[in-house]
């Protein structure tokens, strides 16, 4: 197999001619750069792509990359690596931070809940700070809830009375009630109007007055509430009190 220059070779007889003298300088030339200047081996717009080789002597500076590689007994300068090592340390602070924000958020977070109407949400313990934790206001359990208080004279109004209505299309969920009354006798009811679910009685022959602190009693759709009741002394007044979510 041939290689590459063997056609400059000269054969026995042939005359060396200028042609073949001035190519075998090109050559040199491209292979070793600057005849002129032969410790140079390549240049920043020809240089060899690669060598090889079992050992390397550098007697004075080796550059890779465009940077000095560093040798025994080389000053160095802090300014050189300062940059790289402060951009790393803060990325990693950053992240250890992080690391800590989300391990306090799931601190505060103190359980997932379904609620009765089949939404999902969470419950938090206390409001997040101002180190990346949001600041929330505790709610109001009581924000949501509808009222109906009232007074009902017996001696003016006939059983039964209508306290509450929920809207077209939806449904009366009670949550909280209470009624009372001064008469000595009879009965009282607060109770659905249609399916007549009770939701708080009152028998006063034993109690004047019924609290209920924490129900959930829902109605049907468009079903008001009403208070009914029997036997009780005449002009005798009745109290009542309920707190109710329309769904």
């Amino acid at each position: 197999m041939s290689k590459p220059f063997d056609y400059l070779k000269v054969k026995p007889g042939q005359r060396a001619t200028v042609t073949w003298a001035n190519t075998v300088v090109d050559i040199l030339n491209q292979l070793y750069g600057d005849v002129e200047v032969l410790e140079t081996k390549g240049s920043p717009q020809n240089p060899f792509y690669e060598l090889y080789g079992f050992y390397g002597y550098f007697y004075y500076d080796l550059y890779v990359q465009g940077k000095k590689v560093i040798k025994d007994e080389d000053p160095i300068n802090l300014y050189d690596i300062f940059p790289p090592a402060k951009e790393k340390i803060t990325q990693a602070v950053d992240e250890t931070r992080l690391a800590e924000k989300i391990e306090v958020i799931r601190d505060k977070v103190q359980r997932i809940y379904m609620d009765e109407y089949g939404r999902i949400g969470t419950i938090i313990t206390e409001p997040l700070d101002e180190y990346g934790r949001i600041p929330v206001s505790p709610r109001d359990a009581d924000e949501d809830l509808i009222p109906a208080i009232g007074i009902i004279d017996t001696s003016t109004q006939t059983s039964p009375v209508e306290i509450a209505r929920p809207s077209p299309g939806r449904r009366i969920d009670v949550r909280r009630a209470y009624a009372s009354t001064n008469s000595t006798g009879g009965k009282v009811y607060i109770k659905f109007k249609n399916t007549g679910k009770v939701i708080t009685v009152i028998y006063p022959t034993k109690y004047g007055f019924a609290i209920i602190p924490a129900i959930r009693v829902p109605g049907e759709v468009d079903e008001p509430v009403i208070v009914e009741w029997t036997g009780l002394d005449t002009g005798a007044e009745i109290f009542y009190a309920i707190n109710y979510k329309e769904i």
